[in-house]
C-alpha cells in the first residue's frame, strides 16, 4: 500500500532523491548493456533509475522525467544484496496540485535476473496485487543493472499483465532533431568515469519500452548536464573532446507548433495504391542493383533530392538489396535530408533475408515478417515503412501465417500501414485475400510485379481479375527491362551499364541479348526510337509513358545510378500526354507480342475486361477488403480480441458497456426461445430423418391452422430459409457458444442442428441446377455457405458456383440486368411473352452477393460484370428519387419494372406485391436498403454508397412520420410499434385498431444498415455510421417488443434427450415472430397478410449473427 506522489497537471516534474538514497553507493559497473535504440515506441514510458556517476562535490543529482496520464513505471536499481525488499516512499515536489497514485506491487525471482535459461517468461515477473488498473504501474526495486532480457520481460508484463496502453505524446519529446545521442557511448563513459575518476554520485535516465520489448534509453536532461559538467573538471582534454553529449529536447514554451514543408509536387501526377487511401506519385525511385552496392555515399543523397525535386514521393528498397546495404544507405540519406515523415512514401521487401545461413532468416514465417521487418527498420533508421511486401510466395509456409504474420506487423505493432506481394501468381494473392477475409485479417493491396513493353502476359492477362475484383495497386520494377528499351544496349553492352556492373547476376540476360530473339528485340527498340523522336523524347520516356498509359499501374519504380537519369525519366510524364490510341496501336504494331487471352469459347466478357468496366470508385477503401459482417461468416470479431471492433476506439460503438447494454436491449434475440422453436420444427418435419418434400413458408394467426407452419413445395422460392435458420443456430452454436444462456449440453444440441440441417439441405443441392428462376441467392446461399464455411463442405461450395451460374444464365447484356420474372400474371395482370418482356423486381438486388461471392473465389470476371451492372441499371430504372430534410437526396423503390429485351428499353413500371405501383412496398425497400449496401462492400462503387443512404433513410423517414396509430401504450408508460413497419408505406391503414405492418421488412431494413454501418466506417464516416447502427438496434428492439411471439418454448435437458417444451402448455406459434405480410396488393385475395412468415425469422437470427461476427454483443 506504499505510494509516490506524483503531479498529473506539468509535463515535466524535478526530482530530488533522499539523503538515503541507496544509488548514491552503487557500486562499481562492469559492463555497459547492449540496449538498442527504436525510434517510435508503442507503448507508455517506464523510467529506470540508471547508475551515471559523478564528483561527489556537484552535489544532490536531480531527475526530470516526462510525464503523461499514464504513470510511469519505475524500476530502481538497488546496491544491496536481496533482490528486492520494500517499496521507497519518494517526495516529489511537482509544479502544480499533486495527486497520489497507488501502485501495484510486483514479486520478482531473484533467480531469473542471473539465469533465465531455464524460466519461461511469465516467470520472471509475476503480478502479487489481486487487481491492475490500466492507470497504474509498477516500481520495482533491482539489486543489478538489469539485463535486456529482464527489460523484455518487465515491458511483455506491462503489456500483458498490466494492460497498458499506447501510445503516449511523451514520446514525442525527444533528442533534437539534428542531434542524437549515442546510448552506448554514454554507457561507456559513465564507466570510465566511474573507474578512472571515482565518480560516485546518481543520475537517471528515462526508458521507453517498445511493443517488441526493446528499449529505448531517453537521458534526463539532470543526467546529460551532470554528466557533461563532470566531464568539464577532468584534466583528460583528449578524452573530454571525444565524449560530451548534446542534452535532450527542451521543456517547449507555450505556442503553436510551425510544420514544415520540404515537398513541392511539381508536375508529377500521382494515383491511389490499388483500394487504398494512399496516393504515390506515378514515377518512383528504388534502390535495386544500384544503392547500398554499386553506389555508396553522397550520390545515394543526390539522386534521392534529385527525385524529391521532380516531385517523386515514394521510395523503393528491400532487405535483400546488397544484403541489407541499400537499406542503411537509403535511411542515411533520408536521416541526411531530413524531410517531414509525412511527406514521403517508403516501401520495403521482406523474404529473402540479408545472406545469412540461419534458416528463420528468410521466408514468410509469422518471425521471419516480423523480425526482417523490424531489422529493415532498424537499417533505414525508420519508426515505420508505409507498405511492406512479401518479396517471393513462400510454399513452405501456410498461406494463413503469412497473412497474420502482416497483419500483426500492421495492425499490432505498427511497422506498416500495408502489405503487398511482389511476383506472386494471381491465385495466391487470390487465396491469400480469401483468407483474409474469412478470419478478419488484413488483405494485401499491391502486388509489384515486372512489366515492360516486352514483358506484357502476366499484367495484362493473370492479373487483370485482380483488378477488376480487388482494384489491386502496382508497383512495376524493371520497366526499362533491365535496360534494353533505353537503347544503350543497341550497339553492345557499355562498360558503365547495369548489364556491365553486375555480369554474374545478368548472365542469362546477356546472352539472351545475343540470340535471335534478343537481336529481335533490340532492333524494336531502334523502331520505337524513332516514334520516341517524332513526340520530342527518347525511347526510356517513351517505354515509361506506355506504362504510364495503363490505368492499372500505380507507381513506376525508376532505377538510377547518376542524376541525370533521373532528369531525363521524369520527362515520361508529360510525353505519355502525347500518347494518343493511334500511337498505341501504333507501338504495339511494333512489339508484335500482344498476350493471348483464354479461349472464351464465345463467351467473352466472362475472362477478360476492357478499361471501361475498370472501376472507377475514388472513396478509400475499408480496413477489411470486401469483408464484412455478412452472413458468409467472413469476418469473426471477437469481443475479446484486439482486432475486434468492440475496441473502444472504434467508430461502430463507445466501449464494451455499451455493448452490455446492447445485449441486455435485445435479449429474446439470444434466449432458447428461438433455438428450440427452430429445432422443434426441424424434427417435426422429418420423417426417419429423411429429406423433406415441402418447407415452411408461414404461420396463420387465426383459423383452424393457426399456430402451425404451412409447407410450399421443395422448388418455392422460400425453401432456402428455413434450412439456413437451422444453419445460423449452428454457427452461432459452433463460434459464439456463449450467445445461448444456461445450457450445459450445448455439444449434444449442436451435433442434432448439424444432422437436421444436413437433411434440411440435401434436397437444395438440386435447386443449383435450376434457371428458371432468380431467386437462386435466397434458395442456396442461407444453408449452403454456413456449410462450406463452417464444415468446408465441398459439395456445398460446387452448389454455390453452380447456382451463380444458372443465375448468370438469366443476364441480359441488352437490358444490363438480370431477369427477375418469366411471367406476372396475378392482381390482374397477365405478362407472359419472354420476347416482348423482361421483368426486373427491386428483390434481385439481394441475389447479386451470390455472384460477387462466387467471382471472388473463382475469378469469374463475367459474374461480376453482371452483378455490378444490373445493380445500376436499377440504380435508374427501380429508384425514385424523393427529397428528405435539407435537400439530401433520398429514394423510394419500384417494385417490378418491364424492359423492351430486344432494345432494353424501359417500358412499364408495375407491383406486384405492393398496393399499387406508385406506392412503396415496405419489405421491397429493405431488399434494396441490403443489397446496395452489400454491394458497395463488394465493389467501393461510390453510387451504390449514395444509393444505399438515400434508400435506408427514406426507410427511417417513413417509419418516424408513420401515423400515431401505428404506436401503442405500453404498461407504465411509453409505447411500441413505432418501427414496426407498415406493410406498404402508402396503402390506406384498413384496421385502426390493428395497422397492418410486416415485421419481415423490418429485421430485413436491418441487417442491410448494420452492414450500411460497416460501409460509412469503413470510409470515414463515423456519424452516419454510428446513425444506422443506432437505427438498426432501434427497429430490431421495438419489433422483439411488438412482434414476439408470446407463445414462448423451451429446451428440457433429460437423460440423452433434448425435449422441446411450450412454457404455456397449449399454447403455440411455430414462427418467431408475428405481424409480417407477405403481400396485400389492392387486387389480391389477401392470403397472405399478418402471418409469421419464415424469411422474418431467418434475418431475424442472421441479425443477431451479425452483432456476434461484429463483436458487438
Amino acid at each position: 500500500d506504499t505510494g509516490i506522489d506524483v503531479s498529473l497537471a506539468a509535463p515535466y516534474l524535478d526530482v530530488t532523491p533522499a539523503a538515503s538514497d541507496p544509488l548514491t553507493q552503487a557500486p562499481p559497473l562492469t559492463r555497459p548493456p547492449a540496449y538498442r535504440v527504436l525510434p517510435v515506441p508503442a507503448l507508455p514510458p517506464y523510467a529506470l533509475h540508471l547508475p551515471a556517476f559523478m564528483p561527489p562535490e556537484h552535489g544532490p543529482s536531480h531527475f526530470r522525467c516526462a510525464m503523461t496520464p499514464v504513470l510511469v513505471l519505475l524500476f530502481l536499481v538497488m546496491p544491496s544484496k536481496g533482490f528486492l525488499t520494500a517499496w521507497s516512499r519518494h517526495k516529489m515536489p511537482s509544479m502544480a496540485n499533486r495527486q497520489q497514485a497507488r501502485l501495484s506491487r510486483l514479486s520478482i525471482s531473484p533467480k531469473s535476473w542471473y539465469d533465465t535459461s531455464d524460466s519461461e517468461p511469465e516467470d520472471l515477473i509475476t503480478p502479487c496485487s489481486e487487481k491492475h488498473i490500466i492507470e497504474t504501474t509498477s516500481a520495482v526495486h533491482f539489486d543489478h543493472v538489469p539485463t535486456p532480457a529482464t527489460l523484455d520481460a518487465a515491458a511483455e508484463h506491462a503489456r500483458t499483465s498490466l494492460h497498458i496502453r499506447r501510445p503516449s505524446v511523451l514520446h514525442a519529446r525527444r533528442c533534437s532533431s539534428d542531434e542524437s545521442i549515442d546510448i552506448r557511448g554514454l554507457w561507456e563513459a559513465m564507466l570510465e568515469l566511474q573507474q578512472r575518476y571515482h565518480c560516485y554520485k546518481s543520475t537517471r535516465m528515462l526508458i521507453a519500452a517498445e511493443s517488441d520489448g526493446a528499449v529505448d534509453m531517453i537521458p534526463s536532461r539532470a543526467c546529460i548536464d551532470h554528466l557533461n559538467d563532470c566531464i568539464e573538471t577532468l584534466p583528460d582534454e583528449g578524452w573530454k573532446s571525444t565524449h560530451h553529449f548534446p542534452p535532450p529536447l527542451q521543456q517547449q514554451t507555450a505556442k503553436m507548433p510551425v510544420v514544415r514543408s520540404a515537398y513541392d509536387p511539381k508536375d508529377m501526377q500521382f494515383r491511389h495504391l490499388g483500394p487504398t487511401g494512399l496516393k504515390v506519385s506515378v514515377l518512383s525511385l528504388g534502390g535495386w542493383l544500384t544503392y547500398g552496392g554499386t553506389q555508396k555515399g553522397s550520390i545515394v543523397k543526390e539522386c534521392m533530392q534529385a527525385a524529391w525535386n521532380h516531385g517523386i514521393n515514394t521510395f523503393d528498397t528491400a532487405e535483400i538489396y546488397a544484403n541489407g546495404e541499400c537499406e542503411l544507405e537509403m535511411g542515411k540519406a533520408l536521416k541526411e535530408l531530413d524531410w517531414p515523415r509525412d511527406e514521403y512514401v517508403l516501401t520495403t521487401k521482406v523474404f529473402f533475408g540479408t545472406g545469412r545461413k540461419e534458416p528463420n532468416t528468410r521466408g514468410l514465417s509469422w518471425k521471419h515478417i516480423v523480425e526482417g521487418l523490424k531489422s529493415s527498420l532498424q537499417r533505414l533508421d525508420q519508426p515505420y515503412v508505409d507498405v511492406v511486401f512479401a518479396h517471393r510466395p513462400d510454399y513452405a509456409t501456410p498461406m494463413k501465417e503469412i497473412v497474420e504474420g502482416f497483419t500483426q506487423v500492421i495492425r499490432n505493432l505498427n511497422l506498416a500501414y500495408y502489405w503487398g506481394t511482389s511476383e506472386w501468381s494471381a491465385s495466391q494473392i487470390t487465396e491469400a485475400t480469401q483468407i483474409a477475409e474469412r478470419y478478419n485479417l488484413i488483405a494485401p493491396v499491391v502486388e509489384q510485379p515486372q512489366y515492360n513493353a516486352f514483358h506484357r502476359e502476366r499484367f495484362e492477362v493473370e492479373y487483370a481479375p485482380l483488378f477488376e475484383k480487388f482494384q489491386y495497386g502496382t508497383t512495376i520494377w524493371s520497366p526499362l527491362a533491365s535496360g534494353l528499351l533505353t537503347g544503350k544496349y543497341n550497339d553492345g553492352i557499355p562498360e558503365d551499364s547495369r548489364l556491365a556492373t553486375n555480369k554474374d547476376f545478368f548472365s542469362d540476360t546477356i546472352k539472351g541479348l545475343q540470340s535471335d530473339e534478343g537481336k529481335a528485340k533490340i532492333e524494336k527498340v531502334r523502331k520505337l526510337t524513332k516514334i520516341a523522336e517524332r513526340l520530342g523524347g527518347n525511347v526510356a520516356q517513351l517505354s515509361l509513358a506506355w506504362c504510364l498509359k495503363n490505368p492499372n499501374v500505380s507507381t513506376i519504380i525508376l532505377g538510377a545510378t547518376k542524376v541525370e537519369q533521373i532528369n531525363d525519366n521524369v520527362k515520361a510524364v508529360k510525353l505519355a500526354e502525347k500518347i494518343t490510341p493511334e500511337i498505341i496501336e501504333e507501338i504495339h504494331a511494333i512489339l508484335d507480342n500482344a498476350p493471348a487471352k483464354p479461349n472464351a469459347f464465345g463467351r467473352e466478357g466472362r475472362l477478360t475486361m476492357s478499361p471501361a468496366t475498370i472501376p472507377t470508385a475514388t472513396l478509400p477503401a475499408p480496413a477489411v477488403h470486401a469483408v464484412y459482417a455478412e452472413s458468409d461468416s467472413t469476418i469473426e470479431l471477437h469481443t475479446e480480441s484486439e482486432t475486434s471492433t468492440s475496441n473502444s476506439d472504434h467508430p461502430l460503438h463507445d466501449g464494451k458497456e455499451k455493448m452490455g447494454s446492447l445485449a441486455s436491449r435485445l435479449r429474446a434475440l439470444y434466449d432458447e426461445n428461438i433455438t428450440a422453436k427452430i429445432l422443434r420444427t426441424a424434427r417435426e418435419g422429418l420423417v426417419n430423418n429423411d429429406p423433406p418434400a415441402a418447407y415452411p413458408e408461414y404461420v396463420p394467426q387465426t383459423g383452424a391452422d393457426a399456430g402451425k407452419y404451412i409447407l410450399r413445395e421443395a422448388n418455392f422460392w422460400t425453401c432456402g430459409f428455413f434450412p439456413g435458420s437451422v444453419y445460423s443456430i449452428a454457427e452461432r452454436l459452433t463460434k459464439y457458444p456463449q450467445a445461448l444462456p444456461g445450457s450445459h449440453e450445448k455439444e449434444r444440441l449442436l451435433d442434432e442442428l448439424w444432422t437436421l440441417g444436413a437433411a434440411w439441405a440435401e434436397p437444395i443441392h438440386a435447386m443449383a441446377l435450376r434457371t428458371d428462376t432468380h431467386d437462386m441467392s435466397f434458395m442456396i446461399q442461407p444453408s449452403m455457405r454456413v456449410r462450406w464455411e463452417v464444415a468446408r463442405d465441398k459439395e456445398a461450395f460446387k452448389s454455390i458456383v453452380t447456382a451463380a451460374h444458372s443465375l448468370y444464365s438469366r443476364y441480359s447484356n441488352t437490358v444490363g440486368a438480370i431477369r427477375s420474372w418469366d411471367v406476372l400474371a396475378q392482381h390482374g395482370v397477365n405478362i407472359t411473352s419472354q420476347t416482348d418482356d423482361f421483368l426486373v423486381i427491386i428483390d434481385s438486388m439481394c441475389n447479386l452477393d451470390l455472384l460477387y461471392y462466387v467471382a471472388s473465389h473463382t475469378g469469374d470476371v463475367g459474374l461480376w460484370h453482371a452483378a455490378t451492372r444490373h445493380a445500376k441499371t436499377l440504380i435508374a430504372t427501380n429508384l425514385r428519387p424523393e427529397k428528405g430534410a435539407e435537400g439530401k437526396e433520398l429514394f423510394s423503390t419500384v417494385h417490378v419494372v418491364n424492359f423492351d429485351p430486344k432494345t432494353g428499353n424501359l417500358k412499364e413500371r408495375r407491383t406486384g406485391q405492393g398496393f399499387h405501383a406508385t406506392s412503396t412496398w415496405a419489405r421491397g425497400q429493405a431488399w434494396a436498403v441490403l443489397g446496395y449496401a452489400q454491394s458497395f462492400m463488394w465493389t467501393k462503387n461510390p453510387d451504390f454508397l449514395h444509393v444505399a443512404v438515400g434508400l435506408a433513410e427514406y426507410f427511417i423517414l417513413r417509419l418516424e412520420t408513420s401515423s400515431a396509430l401505428v404506436e401503442v401504450p405500453v404498461p407504465g408508460g411509453g409505447a411500441k410499434g413505432r418501427y414496426v413497419p407498415l406493410w406498404d408505406f402508402d396503402a390506406p391503414i384498413e384496421n385502426e385498431k390493428n395497422p397492418l405492418r410486416d415485421s419481415s421488412a423490418g429485421v430485413i431494413a436491418a441487417n442491410g444498415m448494420l452492414v450500411l454501418s460497416q460501409a460509412l466506417a469503413s470510409v470515414g464516416s463515423v456519424v452516419e455510421s454510428k446513425r444506422f447502427l443506432d437505427m438498426a438496434v432501434t427497429i430490431v428492439e421495438d419489433t422483439l417488443a411488438f412482434s414476439l411471439a408470446p407463445e414462448l418454448v423451451r429446451l428440457n435437458y433429460d437423460g440423452q434427450a433434448i425435449a422441446v417444451a411450450d412454457v404455456a402448455p397449449g399454447k403455440r406459434f411455430d414462427a418467431v415472430l408475428k405481424n409480417a405480410t407477405a403481400n396485400h396488393n389492392a387486387k389480391d385475395h389477401k392470403r397472405y397478410w399478418d402471418h409469421g412468415l419464415v424469411y422474418g425469422d431467418y434475418y431475424l437470427i442472421e441479425f443477431g449473427n451479425r452483432l456476434l461476427k461484429m463483436g458487438l454483443v
